[in-house]
């Protein structure tokens, strides 16, 4: 794992601070997710991922601090009308 370790290069995530693209919506959202991805996974607030961090982007179900992003993203993509709650069409349109 050290050898592992000293190949990750840090990465910053400039690509994040792009404004939101009114003309490519679903776009939008993605860099939002991602956004709000690395500030979580990135613990230790330094602006790069080691890869304790990064597991916790890849599997973000398995770490706790990570838990809540993965779950709120799951009930966004859930929430077709966007009013903060799934119905129960919804809910059974994400299964099919």
């Amino acid at each position: 794992m050290a050898h592992l370790e000293r190949t990750l290069k840090p990465f910053t995530p400039s690509v994040f601070k792009l404004d939101a693209d009114e003309k490519d919506p679903e776009g939008a959202e993605r860099i939002r997710f991602e956004r709000r991805r690395w500030q979580t996974a990135d613990k230790d607030k330094d602006g790069r991922l080691n890869y304790e961090e990064y597991k916790s982007v890849l599997h973000p179900e398995a770490f706790d601090h990570t838990k809540i992003v993965h779950a709120q993203e799951s009930l966004e993509e859930a929430d077709k009308n966007k009013d903060g709650y799934i119905s129960p069409d919804e809910f059974i349109g994400k299964r099919e």
